[in-house]
């Protein structure tokens, strides 16, 4: 046996060696307007003779709103994607990769837990999800009171100046699509063209207007409905792989019909809107054709959605829930099983629950999670985050799906209240790629 101290033994190890391939998108060389119809995409062709890492790769666009709102400020969301409404990449030929409906809702509950603190602290606002780097009287929360960490919190709003038009620049990794093949940390390749596109949602959807540069409440306004958000110079830089020996593997694995990996997917459960009560159960049945497991699932409760004015859309616990605490709790069941033997309260006992899993992600402390508050129910071991060594496409964990899984979310507040609720299984399925086509399988 030979000591690691005097061990100089060369061991061959070959890492990825990435060169970014540039892609313009279909829409008139990389210029979008996005108006209050919505609907607009943005639509990456990305070759099926590249290897290349989706994680490591990177969209970049320039925007700017039409023309400026005199004595106002203009306001978007900067803690989620919220221009987005629905993401698909898709081979040409085979089943779809990632489908997220009601995208900006899932950004909105997943990026907080889901961005590493490493990777979120070293990006400015260009990254469209980042630290405030301002006192917490400069970061006001949706209903307008000082949000919970100085400095490091997520920002929550992208302002322009007084009377002027919002603008700026983003550069989004694919990383940030938490939880999905985007964020796929390995070389793939497909062997055919595959297409991802970014479905956008009407301005007055994400566009609104204040009159304080910091609290959104004050005088707060719908944008003009002739306003639009003009996107130009949008870019994909792919991470195609440039190591010869790697690439050579990679694909004859393909020609052979052994490429297959693990990957996570995001599976569509329609919303569910309760009005007027003081007591929810929402119910999610998942089948075989669903995935190999589920891992986790995440629940968000949302007000008022279609109208973006401060205070409203967002899923700050006490603007949907008032008086959050004492007789406001929750509870989930999995085949009528209870996973907790008592209720929790909401804003404590869940946060207590849940903290392993928050360790060294965007969610600082117990106030931070209140203020973009997200239930997660996890099936995977019960690993801190900064513990894990292996991607969750590494990992076959969770729970079996077959022949069906009944998870159902039960909360208990003290007023009767109008929500909507958000809920986005987490599912492993296998993909396989081969020159006889594209499959995505349970």
């Amino acid at each position: 046996m030979k000591s690691a101290e005097v061990d100089y033994a060369p061991r061959p190890v070959l890492y990825g060696k990435y060169k970014y391939h540039k892609i313009i998108p279909n829409e008139t060389n990389g210029a979008i307007n996005v108006d209050n119809s919505g609907g607009q995409t943005m639509t990456f062709n990305i070759p099926g003779n590249l290897v290349f890492n989706p994680s490591k790769t990177y969209i970049k666009f320039t925007y700017a709103v039409s023309a400026a709102t005199a004595g106002a400020y203009q306001y978007m969301p900067a803690d989620c994607h919220p221009w987005w409404r629905v993401i698909d990449w898709s081979p040409t030929s085979g089943q779809p990769l990632v489908h997220i409906e009601d995208y900006d809702h899932y950004s909105k509950l997943a990026l907080r837990p889901g961005v590493h603190y490493d990777d979120y602290k070293t990006f400015d606002s260009s990254g469209g999800f980042n630290r405030c780097n301002s006192l917490v009287t400069q970061n006001k929360r949706p209903d307008g009171a000082n949000s919970s960490v100085n400095w490091e919190e997520p920002r929550f709003w992208s302002t322009s100046g007084l009377g002027a038009a919002l603008a700026g620049t983003l550069y989004i990794p694919l990383s940030r699509f938490i939880d999905t093949a985007l964020a796929i940390n390995k070389d793939i390749y497909l062997g055919q063209i595959s297409v991802l596109t970014f479905y956008f949602k009407s301005t007055t959807q994400f566009l609104f207007t204040a009159t304080d540069q910091y609290n959104p409440i004050v005088g707060a306004a719908e944008i003009a409905n002739n306003l639009t958000f003009n996107i130009t110079n949008a870019t994909m830089y792919l991470a195609a792989e440039q190591d010869e020996i790697i690439t050579r593997q990679l694909i004859a694995d393909f020609n052979e019909g052994r490429h297959e990996m693990i990957i996570p997917y995001v599976v569509k459960i329609n919303k569910t809107t309760l009005t007027n009560q003081s007591s929810n159960g929402i119910i999610v049945r998942l089948y075989p054709k669903d995935g190999l497991k589920v891992v986790k699932i995440l629940q968000g409760i949302f007000n008022n959605e279609y109208n973006i004015t401060a205070g409203t859309n967002v899923n700050f616990l006490s603007t949907v829930l008032p008086a959050y605490g004492g007789t406001n709790t929750c509870y989930s069941t999995v085949n009528s099983i209870r996973r907790q033997d008592n209720d929790l309260v909401l804003g404590t006992d869940d946060y207590i629950m849940l903290r392993d899993l928050f360790t060294g992600s965007a969610y600082l402390s117990n106030g931070a999670y209140q203020d973009a508050w997200c239930f997660i129910e996890n099936f995977a071991e019960n690993i801190p985050k900064s513990e894990i060594d292996l991607p969750l496409e590494n990992r076959l964990v969770g729970l079996d799906l077959g022949p069906e899984l009944i998870w159902q979310f039960n909360v208990t507040w003290t007023a009767a209240q109008t929500v909507s609720h958000y809920t986005y299984p987490i599912t492993l399925k296998k993909m396989i790629a081969s020159p006889a086509g594209l499959q995505v399988v349970p």
